[in-house]
């Protein structure tokens, strides 16, 4: 339907999603299909002691991580990119 200017409702902002947002449920809906399966218990060893938890929690913990590190990245590049 057009507008008073000529216009459709498509070009109206906050409208559309990008591609960026399509891309990250996507992914967020394959990390969850596979944690979801491998829910099985598992041991982990690190530097100093051993742990045993359920597969998911470790998966879901490596993710935390990972998107903990990626932002702090971004925002390392974004603060490089003002100066």
């Amino acid at each position: 339907m057009a507008d008073d200017l000529g216009g459709t409702d498509d070009d109206k902002p906050g409208r559309s999603i990008e591609p960026k947002t399509i891309g990250l449920v996507v992914l967020l809906i394959a990390l969850l299909a596979f944690v979801l399966d491998n829910r099985d218990d598992t041991r982990v060893g690190f530097v100093f002691f051993e742990v045993t938890a359920p597969l998911i929690l470790i998966l879901i913990g490596t993710a935390g991580v990972g998107v903990i590190i990626g932002y702090l990245v971004a925002r390392r590049g974004r603060r490089r990119h003002r100066d």
